[in-house]
């Protein structure tokens, strides 16, 4: 698999111009490497707003642009939307190809601290898609401080991406957050989040993909004419292999855990 993660610097609660950036990001990728999957941050054409009237979808529009540039540049496009079902909104992450969505995660941990829980409901359902020699599933920007979901999904996944909008004064716990996940669940964690300064709010970026034994996989940089940064990433999935060379995972007492619960 070759998967970029493209760090964005978002423009506040501009959809269109946020959708429009990414395409020439898409275009400038595509044009110099034969991509499987492009990932994109958390609320990826909005920044992380509780504005749900600037920020939500009516009818699925963004997926159908997605969709659109996913058949044109003949990759697939991950990204995060907002959804309104009524008075309830969810935040989204949604993988897509040129004709249909593989996948969509519904952030299971709004994040009450900074007031996400106060407009959006949490989901309550995981999931996962084969693609490219990897089977793939989400989490989403605080789901990364719960790591119960992660060794749920590490039993069918090997590639957990966690899209974010992830402070520069939290960088650290991000950093350390990924590469426990990655350690304690013996996956592929790669985490994709936006950078610069959005909303008065500095973000790092910090993008990286993390091996299941913890070490950072090497990256090729692109920048776009947007002044945003793609990590492109070849993978072949040794997760099996690993797992085989060292069987944490066998020594676990999931049913005592739940005991003790």
């Amino acid at each position: 698999m070759i998967i970029a993660l493209l760090e964005t610097n978002i423009y506040w609660e501009d959809k269109e111009k946020n959708i429009k950036k990414v395409k020439d990001d898409i275009e400038r990728i595509m044009y110099s490497y034969d991509v499987d999957l492009i990932c994109l941050p958390e609320m990826s054409f909005t920044g992380f707003s509780m504005s749900v009237e600037k920020t939500m979808d009516v009818n699925n529009e963004t997926i159908e642009r997605m969709k659109e540039f996913a058949c044109n540049y003949n990759t697939g496009i991950a990204f995060g939307w907002v959804e309104s079902k009524g008075s309830i909104f969810l935040n989204h992450y949604s993988l897509v190809d040129k004709s249909r969505v593989l996948l969509d995660y519904v952030k299971i941990h709004p994040f009450s601290y900074g007031g996400e829980a106060d407009v959006f409901a949490g989901g309550d359902e995981l999931g996962a898609v084969r693609m490219s020699g990897f089977t793939v599933a989400f989490q989403i920007c605080y789901d990364l401080r719960f790591p119960e979901l992660f060794q749920i999904l590490s039993k069918q996944a090997d590639l957990i991406i966690v899209p974010a909008n992830w402070p520069s004064k939290r960088e650290d716990h991000w950093d350390v957050l990924l590469h426990a996940r990655a350690i304690e669940s013996q996956v592929y964690i790669a985490g994709v989040n936006c950078k610069g300064c959005i909303n008065e709010m500095e973000y790092p970026g910090n993008s990286c993909l993390i091996a299941p034994d913890g070490k950072d996989v090497e990256s090729i940089d692109v920048a776009t004419i947007n002044g945003d940064i793609a990590r492109i990433y070849y993978l072949s999935n040794d997760v099996k292999k690993y797992r085989e060379s060292f069987p944490v995972k066998k020594d676990r007492r999931e049913d005592l855990y739940k005991r003790l619960y």
